[in-house]
C-alpha cells in the first residue's frame, strides 16, 4: 500500500470516528433533555392530582394568577420543532431551562404552597385550638392530668395530620379528613367532660391557686364547691384558713 493509499485511509477512519463522536455527543444531549422533560412531566401530573384530590373532598387551593397558556404554548413549540428536527431540541432558543423548565417548576412550587395551605386550613379549622394555659392549670391536679395528656395526645395527634401531607388520591384524603375529625370528636368529648361545657372563672381562679398550694378557704365559693363535687375532686385539695 502506498504512502498516500495510507494517507487516505486514516483520513477516512478519522472521519468516521468523528461522526461517532457527534452522534455520541447528541445521543447524550438528547438522553439528558428526555430526562429533564420526563421529571418536569411527573412533577405536572402530581400536584394535578393533588389538586383534583383536594377538590373532590371540598378544599378548593387558590389561584395564585400563574397562567399555563404560555406554558402550554411553549410545549407545543417544542414538540413541532422536535418532529421536524430532533436536534432542534438542543439548540432552541430561548434556552429550554428558561424558557420551560424553570417555569414549570415555579408553577408546581407555587401548586403545592397552595395546596398546603388549603389542606392546613382546613383541617385545622376541623381540629380546632386548645386552651393551653388552662389545660396547665388542669394537669397540675392529679386526678385530671391524665385527661389532660390524652386531650393533649389527641392534639398532637391531629396536628401531625394538619401539617403533614394528605396524599393525592381523592380516598386518600377522604380518609385523613376522616381521621382528623375522628380524633377532633373524641378531644371535644373529653373536653366537654372536663370542663363540663366551660369552667367558671372563680373555679379557674380556686384551681391556679390550689394547684401551687395557695388556695384560701375564702376561695372555696358555692361554685368551686359544686364544679368540684360534680366531678368528684371535693377532698382532693388542701386549702389554708383565710
Amino acid at each position: 500500500m502506498t504512502l498516500l493509499a495510507r494517507a487516505d485511509r486514516l483520513v477516512a477512519r478519522i472521519a468516521a470516528f468523528e461522526t461517532t463522536k457527534a452522534l455520541a455527543t447528541e445521543a447524550e444531549g438528547l438522553r439528558t433533555r428526555a430526562e429533564q422533560l420526563r421529571a418536569a412531566a411527573r412533577e405536572l401530573r402530581r400536584v394535578r392530582a393533588q389538586q383534583a384530590a383536594l377538590r373532590a373532598n371540598g378544599l378548593e387551593p387558590e389561584r395564585d394568577g400563574t397562567s399555563s397558556p404560555p406554558l402550554v404554548a411553549r410545549a407545543r413549540e417544542l414538540l413541532g420543532a422536535f418532529g421536524a428536527d430532533r436536534k432542534a431540541i438542543l439548540t432552541v432558543h430561548p434556552p429550554l431551562d428558561h424558557s420551560f423548565l424553570r417555569p414549570i417548576k415555579s408553577v408546581c412550587e407555587k401548586v403545592d404552597l397552595a395546596c398546603a395551605n388549603a389542606w392546613q386550613t382546613s383541617a385545622g379549622a376541623i381540629l380546632g385550638p386548645l386552651p393551653d394555659d388552662l389545660l396547665n392549670v388542669l394537669e397540675r391536679i392529679a386526678d385530671l392530668a391524665p385527661e389532660v395528656r390524652r386531650i393533649r395526645a389527641l392534639q398532637h395527634e391531629g396536628q401531625g395530620i394538619v401539617t403533614g401531607n394528605p396524599g393525592s388520591s381523592a380516598e386518600a384524603v377522604a380518609a385523613e379528613l376522616a381521621r382528623l375529625r375522628t380524633i377532633s370528636t373524641e378531644k371535644s368529648e373529653k373536653w366537654a367532660q372536663l370542663s363540663g361545657g366551660g369552667i367558671p372563672a372563680e373555679v379557674v381562679s380556686f384551681l391556679r391557686r390550689a394547684a401551687v398550694r395557695e388556695a384560701r378557704l375564702s376561695e372555696v365559693t358555692p361554685g368551686v364547691v359544686e364544679w368540684l363535687t360534680v366531678r368528684g375532686l371535693l377532698n382532693a385539695f388542701r386549702v389554708s384558713p383565710g
